[in-house]
Formats: C-alpha cells, sequence, structure tokens
C-alpha cells in the first residue's frame, strides 16, 4: 500500500521546506495530497469530494496533489519552476491540470532529470529503422510548470491528479 504521510515528508524534505533559518528564500511553498471520491448523488450527477490527511491509498484511489508557492520578497521574481511529483505506483490523470499564473506544462520519463513538452516521445529500433513512437502519461514520473514572473504577495499553483496503480 502506499503511504502518503511518508511521500509527503519525502517531498517537503526534497522541495527545501526543512532548512535552516539563515538560508531564507523568497519563495514560500507548500505541498498537499488528498483523496479524491467520486460519489453519484440522488440527482444521477456525479460530485467530487476531497478528504485531506490521508494516510494510505489502495490501488484504484485517486490522489490529488496541491503545489502552491508564495512571493514572499518585495521584489519580482521570474523564471520560477514548479516541479510536480507523480510517485512510483501511480500515473497521471490527463485532463485534470489546474495551474495559476503558469504558462506551459512540461513532463519527464526519467525521474525528473529532462522535461519536454507533451506529448512525448522517445526512440526505438523496429524493423532496422530508428522510430519515435509516443510516450503514454503512464510513464511519466514528473510535471514542470513555469513560471514567467511572479510578483510580491502573489502566488503560483499546480493542481493535478494521478491515479494508484
Amino acid at each position: 500500500m502506499l503511504k502518503a504521510f511518508y511521500f509527503l515528508v519525502f517531498l517537503l524534505s526534497g522541495m527545501g521546506f526543512f532548512s535552516h533559518a539563515q538560508n531564507v528564500s523568497p519563495l514560500q511553498g507548500s505541498i498537499s495530497v488528498a483523496r479524491i471520491v467520486r460519489v453519484k448523488e440522488q440527482d444521477g450527477k456525479y460530485r467530487f469530494y476531497r478528504y485531506r490527511n490521508i494516510e494510505e491509498a489502495k490501488p484504484g484511489d485517486i490522489l490529488e496533489y496541491d503545489i502552491a508557492y508564495v512571493n514572499v520578497s518585495k521584489h519580482p521574481l521570474s523564471e520560477i519552476q514548479i516541479l510536480g511529483p507523480i510517485p512510483q505506483n501511480t500515473f497521471f490523470y490527463t485532463g485534470t491540470l489546474k495551474t495559476k499564473n503558469t504558462t506551459e506544462m512540461l513532463a519527464s520519463i526519467d525521474g525528473g532529470k529532462h522535461f519536454s513538452k507533451p506529448p512525448l516521445q522517445k526512440k526505438v529500433e523496429k524493423e532496422g529503422q530508428i522510430v519515435f513512437i509516443e510516450i503514454s502519461e503512464k510513464e511519466w514520473t514528473h510535471i514542470q510548470c513555469l513560471v514567467p514572473r511572479l510578483m510580491p504577495g502573489e502566488d503560483a499553483r499546480v493542481r493535478y491528479w494521478v491515479i494508484v496503480k
């Protein structure tokens, strides 16, 4: 089973949230993970509910990642990259990305070392020739959203869903 708490601690430590007081960043960040549950109401419509403070997730569960940064400095910031994890044993739920103050989304298939604009492709040899094939979102390991400029007090946000395998 997937332990969301450990993912959150790992992600927060990797994003620099547990830093020393001397190393003050002009960006203040947060990340949260919630379980999304779809419920059919009496009127026949489906409603989605968020449940925070989850401790574990099972195959088929939908998890929502919500990553936000606020410019806490007195100066505009530019060229900010918001990195969003797609944890092992999950895959990106296409069409769920919602952003604020970002311009484009890139994706990675190699643990966040390289990013490209979707659809992602890779080279394979087929019948003695090198061809490019499209890579499914199920193979993505990270997304990255670009924030061109963030004024003092402004925030940027990335929210997306993953499905547990």
